[in-house]
């Protein structure tokens, strides 16, 4: 991400890929994308976020043994592309003597909170 100075919120904007495979019988790769802005006022932070991601699963394998319909060694294969969804989210960041605590709550396909604790040393 990349922090962009010259506006009243702090603003960050990023991206990322992953891909994953298990030899030749799976593969999986993400895309996500978004923004986190933030404002804040002494030790409190709020902050809100947006957020694309997306997805595709590939299984392949060969068959063996008796399948109705099937042929012993043959290959099969199939995909799925996973619906893409755009989760906001928001959430509260406190930090007193070197101790930072944050929640976030966020609303989409999946609602998710989160609580974290955290050291910091400067």
């Amino acid at each position: 991400g990349q922090w962009i100075p010259v506006l009243p919120v702090d603003l960050a904007i990023f991206g990322g890929w992953q891909r994953f495979e298990v030899g030749e019988y799976l593969e999986a790769e993400t895309r996500s994308f978004g923004a986190v802005a933030s404002a804040g006022l002494g030790p409190l932070t709020v902050f809100g976020t947006a957020r694309r991601t997306s997805g595709k699963v590939t299984v392949t394998y060969a068959i063996e043994g008796e399948v109705p319909g099937q042929e012993v060694g043959e290959t099969m294969s199939f995909d799925r592309s996973l619906k893409g969804s755009t989760p906001l989210g928001a959430g509260v960041s406190l930090g007193l003597l070197g101790l930072q605590v944050t929640g976030e709550y966020t609303f989409g396909d999946y609602p998710v909170a989160t609580v974290q604790a955290g050291l910091s040393f400067r």
